[in-house]
């Protein structure tokens, strides 16, 4: 009998340790979703001379996406999911 208790509390804490690293990977994608937009916009701005209009354009659609994309992740349960 405690064998058997013993394999489900190990299956229990993998599951929670695999949904943590499933967050994990989500909060990540997340923030480079954020911050590779903004950072190509300073890329630009300075390849083509310009202040801080590329880096601006690129940070504001950077963190609209991740907003966006968020909100779907944790949206409705039993909902589409990325």
């Amino acid at each position: 009998m405690r064998d058997s208790e013993d394999r489900d509390d190990r299956e229990a804490e993998s599951r929670a340790v695999a949904s943590g690293m499933e967050w994990a990977m989500r909060i990540t994608v997340v923030g480079f979703e954020m911050v590779v937009p903004g950072v190509l916009g300073v890329w630009l701005d300075e390849k083509l001379g310009t202040k801080l209009v590329f880096t601006l354009i690129g940070f504001a659609l950077g963190l609209s996406w991740a907003l966006w994309h968020l909100l779907k992740m944790t949206g409705k349960p039993g909902g589409p999911k990325t």
